[in-house]
């Protein structure tokens, strides 16, 4: 039917045909459409399509719309897993799909020569494998926070979710310029509504600020808070294809 989240699983597997076809336009106008269905049905579905989007845009050679769609899925990707139910192997199957959308990510960074970027994307990796893991054990990281703060955060989180969705669709279409620029600006206010919230609950004394908005470190804090003149940080990233291997010093 018209609009419904079946309809959005039809155009994403005809955008994944189309990609494997070498149709990229195509694919990435299934996709975008999917995106719009997906969103307005709020399905689990619409981050692993915006990742999807993302590998599209790469292979276009629309390099910086990639870097950005990518940023925007593992956003959608890890607000999904904070609220992520069902059966271990379910959220293992999640962790594992999410985990290639960030290695493609990181490589797209590597290619493009941002390497404290592709960094410090790699640790924001490892905090969420870390929550999940909390959250598998059972331990209930929302312990001691203000109700009304936690309900804040999450409005707030979906507002954001829905512009930064109705911006997407916009994209690409010269006569919606003023339009995407006026999201731009309402998601900054929101980004800001947003911050102050967190910025609450983590003085509030809990750990749930900190576990579910981690602060990955950057290759400059590394340096200058970890690292000294005769120490050096190696860290990696295994793939299928290719493998990464960060090595960090204090210059």
């Amino acid at each position: 039917m018209p609009g419904t989240e079946w309809e959005a699983a039809a155009l994403g597997q005809l955008g994944a045909v189309a990609a494997d076809r070498g149709d990229l336009v195509k694919a990435e106008a299934y996709y975008r459409e999917a995106l719009a269905i997906f969103a307005k049905v709020s399905s689990g579905e619409y981050a692993d399509n915006l990742a999807k989007l993302a590998s599209v845009l790469q292979r276009e050679n629309k390099i910086d719309s990639a870097i950005a769609t990518y940023a925007d899925a593992l956003k959608a990707m890890a607000n999904r897993t904070s609220h992520l139910g069902g059966a271990p192997e379910a959220r293992s199957g999640f962790r594992a799909t999410r985990l290639t959308y960030y290695k493609d990510y990181i490589g797209l960074l590597v290619a493009n020569n941002d390497i404290p970027h592709a960094f410090e994307v790699l640790e924001e990796s490892r905090a969420q494998t870390l929550l999940e893991m909390l959250e598998e054990s059972g331990v209930d990281v929302r312990k001691g926070v203000d109700p009304d703060l936690l309900q804040q955060e999450r409005a707030l989180r979906e507002a954001l979710e829905a512009k930064a969705t109705r911006k997407l669709g916009l994209l690409g279409n010269k006569d919606a310029e003023s339009q995407v620029a006026a999201f731009d600006r309402e998601i900054n206010d929101l980004h800001e509504q947003y911050q102050q919230v967190v910025g609450l609950i983590r003085e509030s004394g809990t750990e749930y600020a900190n576990l579910i908005h981690p602060q990955p470190l950057n290759a400059s804090r590394v340096q200058k808070d970890l690292l000294t003149p005769d120490t050096l940080l190696l860290e990696y990233m295994l793939g299928k294809e290719r493998s990464y291997l960060f090595a960090i010093t204090t210059d």
